[in-house]
């Protein structure tokens, strides 16, 4: 591991977020439980409130909703390519900003991560394998 890039701590546990919802194929309904981490955002001395991200191992990057980024001021780039969403693309930004998770005293911060923010749409907090997961 490189020491200069912190990763997750061996043994972090996270709760999961349990939703009803009726099948597409059939009548039947199911449970979805949905991997949440308390996270916040920084930049420059401006810091969000605590909130949900939903951890998404298939994800490349970490995704935030653009209003998260007016509010602590990302500098945004246009980016050419846009962001693949389930079935179509959707024009995109792309930020730095410092990402903070955990709770209780148990606070891990990645620093300067590039951040992915879709141009429309209201799109939950993503957090994919970078930088969560990439050694």
């Amino acid at each position: 591991m490189n020491p200069m890039k912190p990763s997750a701590p061996p043994g972090f546990q996270f709760r999961y977020r349990r939703q009803t919802a009726s099948r597409p194929d059939s009548e039947t309904e199911e449970t979805i439980a949905y991997p949440m981490l308390p996270c916040a955002f920084e930049w420059r001395g401006k810091r969000t409130p605590q909130v949900e991200g939903l951890l998404d191992s298939g994800s490349d990057g970490l995704v935030i909703p653009l209003g998260i980024a007016e509010f602590l001021g990302l500098e945004l780039r246009d980016e050419e390519k846009p962001m693949q969403v389930v079935s179509h693309e959707v024009p995109r930004f792309s930020a730095h900003v410092d990402f903070i998770f955990g709770r209780g005293g148990r606070l891990f911060t990645f620093r300067n991560v590039t951040a992915h923010i879709p141009r429309e749409g209201d799109v939950p907090i993503l957090i994919g394998r970078d930088p969560v997961f990439k050694a």
